[in-house]
């Protein structure tokens, strides 16, 4: 999310905003020009912005692009020993840990 003070702008219909995956460009013609390259490609159809008139503030929301998942190589021994846990009842998991369960790292 970026948040960006513009003093003395009204409402959202005065600001321009384009968004491109790498860049965001906010103008309000005579007062603001705001260029800033993003540091991660963002989903600019999924992006939302919003003007706070109490605080003068425009709001950006830009979801990160999640980046395209690459193939796993298999592995000759793994899908051996996967064969070989299957055969004895097992299915790879240890104790009474549930997959997706992470640990918060505090006592």
């Amino acid at each position: 999310m970026v948040r960006i003070d513009l003093p003395g702008v009204e409402s959202l219909a005065a600001i321009d905003v384009q968004l491109s995956s790498s860049q965001l460009d906010v103008r309000v013609i005579g007062s603001y020009r705001l260029q800033l390259r993003l540091p991660y490609p963002v989903d600019d159809q999924a992006a939302s912005a919003r003007y706070l008139k109490a605080r003068q503030q425009l709001e950006v929301v830009l979801p990160v692009e999640q980046p395209p998942q690459r193939p796993q190589p298999e592995d000759d021994r793994s899908a051996a020993g996967s064969a070989q846990q299957q055969e004895a009842g097992t299915d790879g998991a240890e104790g009474n840990c549930s997959e997706g369960a992470v640990g918060s790292g505090s006592r």
